[in-house]
């Protein structure tokens, strides 16, 4: 299992945060890797790794990491997003332990968190309210 699955596997254990991403489905949490699919239904989320550092000592790699990830929260209402990433940064920020994906987490840190805005171009007249949220993850990386 990758630090990846790790970071899924956190933010989708919480139920209030899979509740929101449910809307409307029964099946599909909507938490993508990456990019969402262009006709994501909302709201919804993305996570990406910004960097991959990993601790050295005179030895070589110390087997400890601490990657960036970048949380990216979407919805068409602002207080839906600001709700969202509330239950992400309770859920994550200061977590310790082991998730299903057997990665053992060490201390997960809120470094940064703002609001994006996404606006109406053209004739499309919807608005995307955003938040962004990052994330450092400290790890045992073996």
């Amino acid at each position: 299992m990758s630090i990846e699955d790790a970071l899924f596997a956190l933010i989708s254990s919480s139920t209030s945060i899979t509740a929101l991403l449910r809307e409307g489905s029964t099946t599909d949490i909507r938490l993508f890797p990456g990019l969402a699919p262009q006709d994501a239904t909302f709201p919804y989320m993305e996570y990406e790794r910004i960097s991959a550092m990993r601790e050295r000592h005179l030895g070589g790699l110390s087997q400890l990491a601490h990657p960036r990830f970048q949380v990216n929260i979407w919805s068409t209402g602002y207080d839906q997003a600001k709700l969202l990433m509330q239950h992400v940064r309770v859920a994550a920020d200061n977590y310790t332990g082991s998730t299903n994906a057997s990665i053992n987490i060490r201390r997960v840190f809120l470094e940064d968190d703002a609001d994006m805005l996404e606006p109406a171009v053209g004739l499309e007249t919807r608005r995307l309210f955003g938040r962004r949220l990052d994330f450092i993850i400290w790890h045992e990386d073996t």
